[in-house]
Order: structure tokens, then C-alpha cells, then sequence
């Protein structure tokens, strides 16, 4: 999912394939759909302690006598229990491991693109050439980048992104000598990617309170769908933008 998310972001940046960002931006939401839909599941039917036996059966799915509790309350026991609790473990290990790999790829872009940091500057594109090995080829670029306050001048500066020749862009350099787009398509692209790393963030504090029992309450699930839809909504922005720029 991380990779979609950032072939999401990259693609956003250029402008182009708006069907391409539609379809990978709806697989990132529907897989938060997915997350909602298991984390539930598990609350509800296999660790919160406070369901009852008919309960517990309804949400199951009317298991056999072998799932049946004595009716007083209480979840599921014994090794059952505690393969739901290693299952939802590792669920919310992985979500906490891909929100925290989105954010900080997305985190600084995001800054840099609205240039709360890096040294603004124009980058005068000199040529560009297809680079990197097969399942990873992208297009780079190089040319001379100059500060706006005239300070810093690298005349053998590269940057990758799909630019034209002999065109002069809008950057800001970072803090390890690269170089990062700006405007509307770059902030808004980045956007989308840090708000679906914070969905994921989101979803495992969702897990944890729903499966201890903290929380019953649909409304945590239903604010981290509306912030996946916030996401997508800036991930078509930025790519409308990015086309027509």
C-alpha cells in the first residue's frame, strides 16, 4: 500500500494519468474500508470482554455449540482468544509500520512543497534522460538551479521529475541538496499521502480502543473514512491542477 501511495503522490506531482491517481487512491481507501471491516469483526466476536454468549453468536454467525459461552458474558477463552489477540497484534504492528513509513516520506515533502522549508529557487531545466533499473526507471533531469535571493547557484543540479527542456520551474532545494517541486499539484499531492498515513495512524488507536473494549462507537471509523475521502478529494485536486499548470 506505502508504494501506491507514493506512486500516488508522484503522479499527482506531474499532472498526467488522472484515471491511474483515481484507481490508486481508491485501492488505498478501499483497503481502509477493509481495516474498519476486520477490526470491527474482531471486537465484536472474538476479544472484547463484555459480549454475550447470544451476541457473540449473532456476530459470528451462529457458530457451532464449540463457540458457545455460559451466557453470563465474557469472549472467547483459551487458545482461541489468544490468536485473536496475536492476529489483531500484528494488524495493528503493520499499520503502525506503514503509517509511520508514509509519514515520514510524505512529512517533508509536504513542507517543502508549501515552502515552510528549503531554500526557494528556480530550476532551469538543461536536459533529461530516462534513469534507475527496470521496475524503477524515472525520469531525471539536469540543469542549473538558482536561489531567489541570488545566494546559491548550482549549475550541475539534477532533479527528478518529467520536465521539458529549456524550461524554468518553480523548486525548493532541500536540506540534503536536492531539489522539490512547488504549488498547488506538489502540496496537494503530498497532502493526500500524509492524510492517508494519518488515516493509518488513526485506524490502529481505533483498533486498540475497540478491541479493549474503550470504545463501541462507530463515529472514530467514520471520521477516518471522511479523512480518506478528504485525501482522495486532494489527491484529484492536485492532479487536475499539476495537468492544466
Amino acid at each position: 500500500m506505502l508504494r501506491s501511495l507514493r506512486e500516488l503522490a508522484r503522479l499527482v506531482q506531474r499532472g498526467t494519468g488522472l484515471f491511474r491517481v483515481n484507481r490508486l487512491a481508491m485501492g488505498a481507501m478501499s483497503a481502509q474500508f477493509r481495516c474498519a471491516s476486520l477490526c470491527w469483526a474482531f471486537a465484536v466476536a472474538d476479544i472484547r470482554p463484555g459480549v454475550r454468549g447470544e451476541q457473540h453468536r449473532e456476530a459470528t454467525g451462529g457458530a457451532g455449540r464449540a463457540m458457545r459461552m455460559s451466557g453470563r458474558g465474557g469472549g472467547i477463552t483459551g487458545p482461541s482468544r489468544g490468536k485473536a489477540v496475536a492476529a489483531v497484534a500484528v494488524f495493528v504492528a503493520a499499520l503502525l509500520a506503514g503509517a509511520g513509513a508514509t509519514l515520514l516520506n510524505s512529512v517533508p515533502d509536504l513542507s517543502y512543497a508549501a515552502r515552510w522549508a528549503g531554500t526557494p529557487g528556480l530550476f532551469i531545466v538543461r536536459s533529461c534522460a530516462e534513469v534507475g533499473a527496470p521496475k524503477e526507471r524515472h525520469t531525471q533531469c539536469d540543469g542549473t538551479f538558482r536561489s531567489d535571493d541570488g545566494k546559491t547557484v548550482e549549475l550541475d543540479a539534477t532533479i527528478s521529475q518529467s520536465l521539458t527542456a529549456g524550461a524554468v520551474v518553480p523548486v525548493q532545494r532541500t536540506s540534503n541538496n536536492s531539489y522539490a517541486r512547488v504549488g498547488v499539484a506538489a502540496f496537494c499531492g503530498w497532502l493526500a499521502v500524509t492524510l492517508f498515513g494519518t488515516v493509518l495512524a488513526g485506524a490502529a488507536i481505533m483498533t486498540v480502543l475497540t478491541t479493549t473494549g474503550h470504545t463501541r462507537s462507530r463515529a472514530g471509523w467514520k471520521g477516518l473514512l471522511a479523512a480518506a475521502g478528504v485525501a482522495l478529494l486532494s489527491a484529484l485536486i492536485g492532479a487536475i491542477a499539476g495537468t492544466l499548470a
